[in-house]
């Protein structure tokens, strides 16, 4: 091998080691941006957990106020039921589709509040595995730095060793260039002695100490060229050794940028994850806005039943005092009745106990329709009796 190629591998291997340097330099960047946007996800899902955790004190307020009505409707239930007669039988079935509509609703309420809860629950679940992908992405993060100090630490043991083996390559160039100068001069002053010899044979022993002289000049500097030789073998092979770590620094880099590209589509699917749970967080809120809507209309129905509830017993005072009234009429007739059998008895008349049986006759049928509206009335009220305990039942 050359001189030449030697300091054109020499350069070619500084050139190398500063692209390796700048390399290092711009993945320290990287992992410096890729640190910072890992904290902003971590702060954006901070946020959202207490978007999350705001949603579910929502929806426990909404349940307190739905249990709250709940509450009041069987107030006005067990209200209804102490109430021992009812109206008519129009008014009966408006109550009953009332509160069967009313059941309906609380159905709907309950099944839209377990949704809710179940939401909640998937949201709580994809949140805790978001949590442990980023706790992931930590780790390979770390992993990758410890991988970047390494391999700076060892391309800075490759820049020295190159620098003393750009040292070792400076001396033997000036121990060749000695070596050079000292040919020469043997050169010339072997050229001398010929000329000399030439010129002078009668001073041939002066001539035969200086050629000895110039041989054993000649064994140093074959010594010294061995002695080149040896160090330029000795750089030969630490160019060899550096090479191979240069390709095993190679092989790291590449290892480098592999796991650089795969954190990137890493944070590709935490993006993705981050809008879906975004986009839940609004589906939440709008549910919630839907159940606070229903829950305005229930307080609404139950004002109304309410009202409806005091207006029965109204109506139900008012047909008791009818009933009373009629009792009282059914009493004085009977009474009279007992007073005109027991004359018609004493004067033994045909003819008055024939009318006065014929007038019984006549107040009888009154007598037998108030009677049957009695037990309408009773049927009404256990019809409306078990209604209501049906609805508490729920």
């Amino acid at each position: 091998m050359q001189w030449k190629d030697i300091k054109s591998l020499f350069i070619l291997l500084k050139n190398f080691s500063f692209y390796l340097l700048f390399r290092a330099v711009q993945y320290e960047e990287l992992l410096k941006k890729k640190e910072e946007e890992r904290e902003k996800r971590e702060s954006e899902i901070a946020e959202l957990n207490t978007k999350m955790k705001q949603a579910q004190i929502d929806c426990d307020e909404v349940q307190e106020t739905l249990q709250e009505q709940m509450n009041k409707l069987e107030e006005t239930d067990k209200r209804a039921t102490n109430v021992t007669m009812m109206g008519e039988s129009n008014v009966a079935t408006v109550v009953k589709k009332k509160i069967k509509e009313m059941q309906t609703e609380l159905e709907k309420l309950q099944f839209d509040v377990i949704a809710e809860d179940e939401i909640l629950r998937q949201e709580t679940a994809l949140r805790e595995k978001a949590e442990a992908e980023v706790a992931a992405m930590t780790r390979r993060i770390r992993l990758l730095e410890e991988d970047l100090e390494v391999s700076s630490s060892r391309l800075t043991e490759t820049l020295t060793k190159l620098e003393e083996a750009s040292k070792t390559a400076e001396e033997s160039e000036r121990g060749r260039k000695d070596l050079e100068i000292r040919s020469i001069a043997d050169d010339e002053r072997l050229n001398q002695l010929e000329d000399q010899q030439k010129e002078a044979k009668y001073i041939a022993e002066d001539a035969d100490r200086k050629y000895d002289e110039a041989a054993r000049k000649l064994a140093i500097a074959e010594v010294d060229f061995e002695r080149a030789e040896a160090r330029l073998e000795a750089a030969e092979s630490k160019i060899v050794e550096l090479e191979e770590e240069l390709r095993v620094v190679g092989n790291n880099m590449k290892a480098l940028e592999i796991s650089e590209q795969e954190s990137a589509q890493r944070e590709e699917s935490y993006e993705e994850t981050i809008r879906d749970l975004t986009e839940r967080l609004k589906a939440s809120a709008e549910i919630e806005k839907d159940l606070e809507e229903r829950l305005s209309v229930l307080t609404h129905h139950v004002k109304e039943a309410e009202q409806r509830a005091t207006e029965a017993e109204r109506q139900v005072s008012k047909l008791q005092n009818e009933v009373d009234h009629l009792e009282a009429e059914i009493f004085t007739h009977c009474h009279w009745l007992i007073i005109v059998s027991e004359q018609t008895l004493k004067r033994n008349i045909s003819t008055k106990i024939n009318l006065s049986s014929f007038s019984m006759l006549k107040l009888f049928p009154n007598l037998d329709d108030l009677l049957a509206e009695k037990e309408r009335y009773k049927a009404l009220s256990g019809e409306l009796d078990q209604t209501f305990a049906e609805l508490t039942g729920y």
